[in-house]
């Protein structure tokens, strides 16, 4: 009997060892077997692919997985220096966090949070949208990965779509080199795709999946990088969607079978999420974020506190701080409009704003410069896209000193070495704004909103151009000065 009870339990021991292993393949699968034919750009049948989806393990040396992993390096799979990332993860505390909200550590148990790592993965829309929108974004996934005890993915930036076809420049900024990971840190742990990557695996299952917009499918998920086409929506999610995360952060999104049911499903998810270990989610961009969910609005300035710039950044600003007006008080205006820059709707949709601007510019500017004397300033940082600064000249002929990037730049070595990277020196000139006496804002802008977030939690002034007294009450409804 004894021999029998050892037999059996040899036979048990080896059905664990068996499922284990076998689990641990199924989370570590290659990317998609379709990548090579999407990516040469050979257009196949949707239910073709979806026959023939085929994951391989990493440790598969066969002829095929050698062809699916060549297939990796062709994607150039993103690869940051996570060196900033895993300094902070190996000195992450939970009790920081905790301290950081006033959270007690036994509120933290009362809401069910768990003692192992819990992940977000954002999945910012890489498309269209600007760096300041996808900042948005990042910063509700803070929100989320703060009040669900997660640690938040470290995911990059992509360029705002004019500066991608620069050359020498990267389309992917490192997380790291836009925030500062160790302040973001005291609030949430930050961690590395890779880190993600090993804990949870490349393969992302349709459970642990939430899409923040139920509604206008055609809008987020299947047209991230639609460049004004809308093409069927898997077919796109296919061709586009799935090759595009598979590039940038190296994960298997999965299928659907019906995007009607699958979608709104996921969304809804998210009231429930907080029992997904591994969670990725699908964060809408800009504002529409915010509208979408209405989550713990009442966290945002002190995720604000924390959310600054990488120290570059800051470095930066502080030696251009000294520089500007020889280090008296200043105001800083964000112009963001039509001056210069070429239309690209209907000419019809840009002639009334440029109607406007150019019967208009100089009474903005001298109602700017009241604005600035009434606040004791006399020196303005305007911060402009480099084909829309022509209206400087008009703010020049009224206010004494006036200082743009290309002074900055001149001028400030550790600057002048950025002066051609738009995306750092936008970093630049934000942070030049919040150290603005006054800083006048664009209310469409998403730029301007990460200036008036800071600010906010300083105490510090913002008002909209829009609201000095004096400006021509027909320019205050015309989103179109910005929306080209």
């Amino acid at each position: 009997m004894a021999t029998m009870r050892c037999t059996f339990i040899c036979l048990l021991g080896t059905v664990i060892v068996w499922s284990c292993t076998f689990s641990r393949y199924l989370l570590h699968m290659s990317p998609p077997w379709y990548a090579n034919d999407i990516h040469s750009g050979r257009q196949r049948n949707t239910n073709a692919i979806i026959n023939e989806r085929k994951h391989i393990p990493d440790n598969d040396t066969s002829e095929r997985a050698t062809t699916v992993h060549d297939s990796r390096k062709k994607f150039g799979v993103f690869n940051p220096n996570v060196s900033a990332i895993h300094a902070v993860e190996e000195s992450y505390s939970p009790s920081t966090r905790g301290s950081a909200l006033n959270i007690s550590e036994k509120s933290m148990s009362e809401h069910g949070l768990a003692k192992t790592r819990r992940y977000l993965l954002p999945l910012l829309k890489y498309g269209p949208p600007g760096p300041n929108s996808l900042y948005n974004s990042l910063r509700f996934a803070v929100n989320v990965a703060l009040h669900q005890n997660r640690s938040l993915v470290a995911v990059p930036i992509r360029r705002h779509m004019k500066d991608r076809p620069m050359k020498n420049h990267r389309e992917y900024i490192p997380f790291d080199e836009t925030f500062d990971v160790a302040e973001l840190s005291k609030l949430v742990p930050i961690v590395s795709l890779e880190s993600y990557r090993n804990d949870c695996g490349r393969r992302v299952s349709l459970d642990s999946l939430v899409h923040l917009d139920g509604i206008k499918l055609k809008w987020t998920l299947t047209n991230l990088a639609r460049n004004g086409v809308d093409p069927d929506a898997k077919e796109h999610y296919l061709s586009v969607t799935l090759p595009l995360y598979l590039k940038v952060l190296d994960i298997n999104l999965p299928l659907f079978e019906n995007f009607d049911i699958e979608i709104p499903k996921m969304f809804e998810r998210f009231y429930s999420s907080e029992a997904i270990r591994c969670l990725v989610m699908f964060l809408r961009d800009a504002q529409g974020v915010y509208n979408v969910v209405d989550y713990h609005a009442e966290t945002y300035p002190k995720i604000d506190e924390h959310m600054t710039r990488a120290p570059y950044i800051h470095k930066m600003a502080d030696d251009a701080k000294s520089f500007i007006c020889s280090g008296r008080p200043y105001g800083a205006l964000h112009w963001r409009n039509m001056t210069g820059e070429p239309c690209k709707r209907d000419p019809a949709v840009c002639e009334r704003p440029q109607r406007l601007l150019r019967e208009h510019l100089a009474t903005i500017a001298r109602k700017t410069e009241a604005f600035l004397k009434s606040n004791n300033v006399s020196c303005l940082y305007i911060s402009c896209p480099l084909l829309g600064c022509d209206a400087v000249h008009a703010f020049e002929k009224v206010i004494p000193e006036v200082i743009t990037r290309v002074n900055i730049s001149n001028s400030v070595d550790a600057v002048s070495k950025f002066r051609d990277d738009n995306y750092v020196i936008a970093l630049v000139e934000q942070e030049i704004a919040i150290r603005a006496a006054v800083f006048i804002k664009n209310r469409w802008s998403n730029w301007s909103m990460f200036v008036e977030y800071a600010r906010n939690v300083k105490g510090k002034p913002t008002i909209s151009l829009s609201d000095i007294p004096g400006i021509p009450e027909e320019l205050n409804h015309v989103p179109e000065l910005i929306r080209r």
